[in-house]
């Protein structure tokens, strides 16, 4: 009755010094068809003790992390400006376009106060969790479930928004593809997935590659921008008659709106917070660089977009994207550059965006596993989420996300203005309540220069509070409304899973004035051992077990139980049990129960109750089940299985024991 708990989602090689070199030069066992089948496409199994030489440094943490939050600088100016855009009708010149300069300074600054907070967090709880462990152990447990099942909710969307937008932006340049773009989704989440489950260092390298190549392009962007620039080569554009018109006057709600929409730049960034444990020691150390060095970098991409969008002066544009206007006026326009490197570079940008977005849901895919361990770890998810894989990855977390996003994109049919809405309530929440938790903190503790740092952390919650009210509000009959109703749910569903393990330990614990069952006379049990309609080399070993089980202890007893499914063949059975058991082990008797019904499950517990109640007392019964093993997947389908269903059954009922015995036809 012991139940075997995982690990906690902490560094199995906390205190050791490095890896054991001898440890991975051993060789697993081997696991048959199907374990040369899992090393075929995951890779050979990793040792627990090679878990450090699989932490990554953070040149490879960065794209395994960051790869959404870069991401989403390639479209957050652009939500932006179809806000901004909506203000007025064109008349001459944008009049409301110079408000996206003090927009894009006050989201970069709202990005400075959430890594300083981020940053801080990673440096006090070193061993990860994010927005759940700073809320759960400042503001309590429920603020921790709320924090936690908002991400749960943001990291599934990430994967469906993100693929889906992908996978958009890949048949926007290939419309042929654009009859697939559903089946081309699902494709990405098992190729994604399965990069994720060969382990961690693989998902770097793969992931590298775009995430750099998004950020050097878009860095030779804005530096051609700002060269054209500052020589005079920059000029507004001519308004496409495509281009967003407006609709409705400008008001402070449309400028919140214009601030909320731009603040997607944000989504993604508590993702190295919630990843500590994936980086090389010092972790903490490490995570808190990489964080500085994402912010800079997003920063810098996201205020260079912004400056090049304003100088342009341009207008969303429902055939091409904002990223791909700026590329196109700084690269081909003005004839500042050879018309074949213009389109080199031209073609690489926009490459590198689509590369991005493809790979933006591998943040979630890092994440969502350790969140759920976290969250395991704690009681509140189902401990199984706890257990590491063959490739020392969260694998069951993995798995779990691929077919729930998966699901979504197959219901929303790869539609990113169905998904969209769904996305960013949860993440600002969790900022939020990090921001708060953070807050409490530093209050409580009061360390040196403790003013300054809760003024910051203030200032961010009541920033991203806000940022999330807007969304909900402006987004709530789009589909927001789903998420504001999921994270009670899921609150509620982890609370219930918290009260299952609190009475679980309870019935399980043992306390001084508990009745111990060594303590007691042992009780002879009575074997029960099910035959079929013949007596066979499977049933002459479960009827040696159940010799050996006995022995010749007094007051035990075995009896050989066959239900009647077929009353033709029973005459044949006794016959065959007197030749071959009663001559060599007298002792076992054999019983006959009716099925006039063809029935197995109902006899079986009807002669158990009966025996029972024979007895005047509770005792100690021992079922076993012989069985018969082929060796072989499709000639095991071939016969009945009927012993599993009779297992269930049995395992429900009280004093009773279940043994399979297994019955080799090949050795």
């Amino acid at each position: 009755m012991v139940e075997t708990e995982p690990k906690p989602p902490v560094s199995p090689d906390a205190g050791s010094t490095g890896p054991d070199k001898s440890a991975e030069a051993d060789k697993p066992p081997e696991r048959g068809r199907l374990g040369a089948l899992r090393t075929f496409f995951l890779g050979p199994p990793l040792a627990t003790s090679v878990h450090l030489a699989h932490r990554l440094p953070i040149l490879l943490a960065l794209p395994v992390l960051a790869s959404d939050a870069l991401s989403s600088n390639a479209y957050a100016t652009e939500e932006i400006m179809h806000v901004l855009a909506s203000a007025h009708r064109y008349m001459g010149g944008p009049p409301t376009l110079h408000l996206v300069l003090p927009i894009t300074l006050a989201i970069a600054v709202l990005m400075f106060i959430i890594m300083a907070s981020y940053r801080r967090a990673v440096l006090m709880y070193p061993e990860s969790g994010g927005s759940y462990t700073v809320a759960r152990k400042n503001l309590g447990a429920t603020a921790g479930l709320v924090a936690g099942s908002a991400l749960v909710i943001d990291y599934i969307l990430t994967v469906a928004v993100s693929v889906s937008a992908g996978i958009a932006a890949l048949c926007s340049y290939a419309p042929v593809l654009l009859d697939y773009k559903v089946l081309l989704a699902l494709l990405l989440i098992v190729v994604i997935s399965w990069v994720n489950l060969r382990g961690t260092k693989e998902s770097g390298w793969t992931f590298a590659f775009p995430a750099y190549g998004f950020v050097g392009m878009m860095l030779i962007l804005i530096g051609v921008f700002l060269w054209r620039y500052f020589t005079g080569g920059v000029h507004p554009l001519p308004v496409p008659d495509h281009a967003v018109q407006a609709t409705t006057a400008f008001s402070t709600f449309l400028l919140l709106k214009a601030f909320s929409n731009g603040c997607a730049a944000l989504t993604g960034v508590e993702a190295i917070s919630n990843g500590v444990q994936i980086f090389r020691p010092p972790e903490a150390q490490n995570a808190s660089k990489t964080l500085l060095l994402l912010i800079l970098t997003s920063v810098t991409v996201f205020a260079g977009l912004g400056f090049a969008a304003y100088s342009f002066h341009i207008l969303p544009n429902e055939r091409e994207t904002l990223v791909s206007q700026i590329a196109r006026a700084t690269f081909l326009g003005g004839g500042y550059l050879p018309d074949a490197l213009g389109q080199l570079l031209f073609a690489l940008a926009i490459g590198s965006v689509l590369a991005v977005l493809i790979v933006a849901s591998n943040t979630a895919f890092a994440d969502f596993p350790r969140l759920l361990a976290f969250i395991a770890r704690d009681g509140y998810a189902p401990r199984v989420l706890l257990s590491q894989g063959d490739r020392l990855v969260y694998n069951r977390g993995i798995l779990a996300l691929m077919v729930i996003s998966a699901g979504l994109v197959l219901f929303f049919q790869a539609s990113v203005n169905l998904l969209i809405p769904l996305y960013a309530v949860g993440v600002f929440l969790c900022f939020t309540l990090s921001q708060a938790g953070m807050f409490y903190r530093i209050i409580s503790d009061r360390q040196k220069g403790w003013l300054a740092a809760a003024a910051v952390n203030a200032i961010g919650t009541i920033a991203t509070g806000s940022v999330m009210c807007v969304i909900a509000i402006t987004k709530f009959s789009q589909g927001a409304w789903l998420v504001v109703v999921l994270i009670p749910l899921l609150v509620l569903a982890g609370r219930a899973i918290k009260r299952h393990y609190q009475w679980f330990e309870r019935r399980l614990a043992v306390y001084d004035n508990d009745e111990n069952p060594l303590r007691r006379e042992s009780s002879q049990p009575c074997v029960i051992c099910l035959i079929s309609s013949d007596i066979n080399r499977g049933t002459l070993e479960g009827l040696e077990v159940a010799r050996a089980l006995t022995g010749t202890a007094q007051g035990s007893e075995i009896r050989a139980l066959h239900v009647e499914l077929n009353p033709a063949r029973t005459a044949l059975l006794v016959s065959r049990f007197e030749q071959l058991v009663t001559p060599n082990y007298p002792g076992i008797t054999l019983e006959i129960v009716p099925s006039p019904y063809r029935w197995l499950v109902q006899p079986v517990l009807q002669y158990i109750e009966q025996l029972q109640s024979e007895s005047g007392r509770r005792r100690r019964i021992i079922v076993l089940l012989p069985e018969f093993e082929t060796g072989n997947l499709f000639e095991q389908l071939l016969h009945n299985n009927s012993a599993a269903n009779l297992r269930r059954a049995l395992m429900k009922q009280p004093e009773v024991t279940i043994i399979t015995n297994r019955f080799f036809l090949r050795k």
